[in-house]
């Protein structure tokens, strides 16, 4: 059976990643949201202004995906 393939969008701000994702999403492929926007959109007040939660969130969020 053969595994399948997995690809990592990456680049800098404005450079339409998120843009990307959602197309690709509508075209029925499975997309993960970055860690980083979830916590910052849905996490807790206190990972918004200290690094220490923040990093922890963004880690459970990524083992949530995986």
């Amino acid at each position: 059976m053969d595994k399948p393939k997995r690809f990592v969008v990456t680049g800098t701000s404005g450079t339409g990643k998120t843009s990307l994702i959602e197309e690709l999403r509508k075209q029925g492929m499975v997309c993960f949201d970055e860690p980083g926007r979830k916590v910052l959109t849905s996490g807790s007040d206190e990972a918004k202004v200290r690094p220490e939660p923040f990093v922890e969130e963004m880690l459970t969020q990524s083992l949530s995906d995986y």
